[in-house]
Protein backbone atom coordinates (compact mmCIF):
# COMPACT_ATOMS: atom_id res chain seq x y z
CA UNK A 1 0.00 0.00 0.00
CA UNK A 2 1.42 3.40 -0.65
CA UNK A 3 0.86 6.32 1.43
CA UNK A 4 0.64 9.49 -0.97
CA UNK A 5 0.23 13.22 1.02
CA UNK A 6 0.09 16.35 -0.76
CA UNK A 7 1.12 19.47 1.64
CA UNK A 8 -0.28 22.22 1.01
CA UNK A 9 -3.09 24.71 2.44
CA UNK A 10 -5.38 24.06 -0.42
CA UNK A 11 -4.46 26.70 -3.16
CA UNK A 12 -4.64 25.73 -7.14
CA UNK A 13 -0.80 24.72 -7.07
CA UNK A 14 -2.12 22.11 -4.49
CA UNK A 15 -4.76 20.92 -6.46
CA UNK A 16 -2.60 20.65 -9.64
CA UNK A 17 -0.26 18.64 -7.41
CA UNK A 18 -3.27 16.37 -6.38
CA UNK A 19 -4.08 16.31 -9.59
CA UNK A 20 -0.75 14.89 -10.46
CA UNK A 21 -1.21 12.58 -8.01
CA UNK A 22 -4.16 10.68 -9.60
CA UNK A 23 -3.20 10.77 -12.72
CA UNK A 24 -0.11 8.97 -11.96
CA UNK A 25 -1.81 6.75 -9.91
CA UNK A 26 -4.48 5.83 -12.72
CA UNK A 27 -1.71 5.33 -15.15
CA UNK A 28 -0.20 2.37 -12.69
CA UNK A 29 -3.85 1.27 -12.64
CA UNK A 30 -3.59 1.39 -8.59
CA UNK A 31 -6.78 2.18 -6.56
CA UNK A 32 -6.56 5.24 -4.50
CA UNK A 33 -8.64 6.86 -1.98
CA UNK A 34 -8.01 10.51 -1.54
CA UNK A 35 -9.05 12.65 1.18
CA UNK A 36 -8.56 15.49 3.27
CA UNK A 37 -7.51 13.59 6.98
CA UNK A 38 -6.78 16.49 9.57
CA UNK A 39 -8.33 14.93 12.58
CA UNK A 40 -6.89 11.64 14.54
CA UNK A 41 -10.82 9.59 13.39
CA UNK A 42 -10.17 10.40 10.13
CA UNK A 43 -6.48 9.17 10.00
CA UNK A 44 -7.61 6.18 11.33
CA UNK A 45 -10.58 4.83 9.28
CA UNK A 46 -8.28 6.08 6.12
CA UNK A 47 -5.84 3.12 7.10
CA UNK A 48 -8.91 0.92 8.36
CA UNK A 49 -10.13 1.29 4.43
CA UNK A 50 -6.69 0.34 3.32
CA UNK A 51 -5.85 -2.08 5.06
CA UNK A 52 -8.86 -3.93 3.72
CA UNK A 53 -8.11 -3.34 0.22
CA UNK A 54 -4.31 -3.97 -0.65
CA UNK A 55 -3.72 -2.47 -3.78
CA UNK A 56 -5.26 0.62 -2.26
CA UNK A 57 -3.40 3.74 -1.95
CA UNK A 58 -4.68 6.58 -0.14
CA UNK A 59 -3.75 9.65 -1.19
CA UNK A 60 -4.07 12.14 2.08
CA UNK A 61 -4.32 16.20 1.74
CA UNK A 62 -2.36 17.62 4.81
CA UNK A 63 -3.58 21.54 4.77
CA UNK A 64 -2.87 22.00 8.79
CA UNK A 65 0.19 24.26 8.94
CA UNK A 66 1.73 22.28 11.69
CA UNK A 67 1.37 19.44 9.88
CA UNK A 68 3.15 20.72 6.77
CA UNK A 69 6.18 22.08 8.76
CA UNK A 70 6.69 19.01 10.34
CA UNK A 71 7.93 17.52 7.17
CA UNK A 72 10.62 20.36 7.20
CA UNK A 73 9.48 22.02 3.70
CA UNK A 74 10.22 25.63 2.76
CA UNK A 75 7.23 25.98 0.30
CA UNK A 76 4.49 23.99 -0.69
CA UNK A 77 2.96 22.56 -2.60
CA UNK A 78 4.64 19.00 -1.29
CA UNK A 79 4.03 15.72 -2.50
CA UNK A 80 4.99 12.95 0.34
CA UNK A 81 5.33 9.48 -0.56
CA UNK A 82 5.56 6.88 1.83
CA UNK A 83 6.73 9.59 4.24
CA UNK A 84 9.47 11.03 2.30
CA UNK A 85 9.29 14.43 1.19
CA UNK A 86 9.99 13.78 -2.60
CA UNK A 87 8.84 17.37 -4.17
CA UNK A 88 8.58 20.71 -1.98
CA UNK A 89 7.61 24.58 -3.53
CA UNK A 90 6.77 23.40 -7.24
CA UNK A 91 4.62 21.23 -9.52
CA UNK A 92 6.03 17.93 -10.73
CA UNK A 93 4.81 16.69 -13.86
CA UNK A 94 2.90 13.35 -14.19
CA UNK A 95 5.72 11.33 -15.26
CA UNK A 96 7.92 12.82 -12.10
CA UNK A 97 4.98 11.93 -9.95
CA UNK A 98 4.55 8.01 -12.28
CA UNK A 99 8.72 7.73 -11.57
CA UNK A 100 8.45 8.44 -7.45
CA UNK A 101 5.06 5.88 -7.21
CA UNK A 102 6.99 3.23 -8.93
CA UNK A 103 10.39 3.30 -6.75
CA UNK A 104 8.31 3.97 -3.91
CA UNK A 105 6.36 0.44 -4.88
CA UNK A 106 9.74 -1.32 -5.66
CA UNK A 107 10.88 0.14 -2.41
CA UNK A 108 7.65 -1.58 -0.76
CA UNK A 109 8.40 -5.05 -2.66
CA UNK A 110 12.50 -5.01 -2.33
CA UNK A 111 13.83 -7.66 0.74
CA UNK A 112 14.97 -6.35 3.96
CA UNK A 113 18.38 -5.59 4.93
CA UNK A 114 20.51 -8.10 5.87
CA UNK A 115 20.53 -10.19 8.78
CA UNK A 116 22.41 -8.19 11.93
CA UNK A 117 24.71 -9.51 14.75
CA UNK A 118 26.94 -12.77 14.42
CA UNK A 119 25.05 -13.98 11.30
CA UNK A 120 25.99 -11.33 9.22
CA UNK A 121 29.46 -11.10 10.38
CA UNK A 122 30.08 -14.76 9.77
CA UNK A 123 28.51 -14.17 6.18
CA UNK A 124 31.28 -11.18 5.21
CA UNK A 125 33.90 -12.76 6.94
CA UNK A 126 33.86 -16.73 6.64
CA UNK A 127 34.81 -17.29 2.80
CA UNK A 128 36.22 -20.59 1.64
CA UNK A 129 39.56 -19.40 1.11
CA UNK A 130 39.98 -17.83 4.49
CA UNK A 131 38.58 -21.13 5.82
CA UNK A 132 41.57 -23.34 3.72
CA UNK A 133 44.32 -20.71 4.64
CA UNK A 134 43.13 -21.03 8.40
CA UNK A 135 43.31 -25.68 8.35
CA UNK A 136 46.52 -25.35 6.44
CA UNK A 137 47.98 -23.15 9.40
CA UNK A 138 46.17 -25.06 12.24
CA UNK A 139 47.65 -28.32 10.41
CA UNK A 140 51.04 -26.59 9.90
CA UNK A 141 51.02 -25.43 13.52
CA UNK A 142 50.44 -29.23 14.68
CA UNK A 143 52.96 -31.09 12.68
CA UNK A 144 55.17 -28.25 13.32
CA UNK A 145 54.94 -28.88 16.94
CA UNK A 146 55.06 -32.65 16.65
CA UNK A 147 58.61 -32.46 14.86
CA UNK A 148 59.54 -30.10 17.67
CA UNK A 149 58.48 -31.92 20.43
CA UNK A 150 59.79 -35.74 18.81
CA UNK A 151 62.83 -35.36 20.32
CA UNK A 152 61.60 -34.91 23.96
CA UNK A 153 58.98 -37.97 24.11
CA UNK A 154 60.41 -41.39 25.61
Amino acid sequence: MLKIKVLGPGCANCKKVEAAARQAVASLGLEADIEKVTEYPDIMAAFARAALAPGLSVIEKVTEYPDIMAYRILGTPGLVINEKVVCAGRIPSVAEVTTWLTSALEAACAPGPPPAGAEALAGRVLKPRLIAVFLGVVASAIVLTGYLFNPFLP
